[in-house]
């Protein structure tokens, strides 16, 4: 584990594999969105091909910090990067359904199973990392 520059997040995970996870904090809104776009975009400027926004342990999210997710998964793929997030609470899974976050990132109930899928994608997997109906 490695803390990112300024804010105290963590990185975590397997620096020598193709990810890397970025453990965000129980709430993000106004007061903090600006700090988890730059964490995550820190973990991408360090090399990861693929960064994982873990937010397992996230139960609020505003739209100030969908919009710093949203931003964070364009910048990342102009890097030729991948930003997935890691989401399991009811509350924020919706919140994302409603502001469109989960049109642009790709969302799985955990890390693991985030870090499962290799960089090239699976074509069978939809934008929200299940299997399509």
């Amino acid at each position: 584990m490695s803390e990112l520059p300024g804010r105290g997040l963590s990185a975590c995970g397997d620096q020598s594999a193709d990810w890397v996870s970025v453990r965000l904090p129980a709430e993000i809104d106004i007061a903090n969105a600006a700090d988890v776009y730059a964490d995550l975009i820190a973990a991408v400027d360090r090399g990861a091909p693929i960064v994982i926004a873990d937010l397992t342990a996230t139960n609020f999210c505003d739209c100030a910090g969908a919009r710093a997710l949203i931003l964070a998964s364009r910048h990342t793929a102009s890097r030729g990067a991948e930003l997935r997030a890691a989401a399991a609470a009811r509350a924020l899974l919706r919140m994302f359904e409603l502001a469109g976050v989960k049109a642009v990132l790709r969302v799985w109930p955990s890390v693991a199973a985030a870090a499962l899928v290799p960089s090239d994608g699976d074509p069978g997997l939809t934008r929200r990392g299940t299997a399509p109906d």
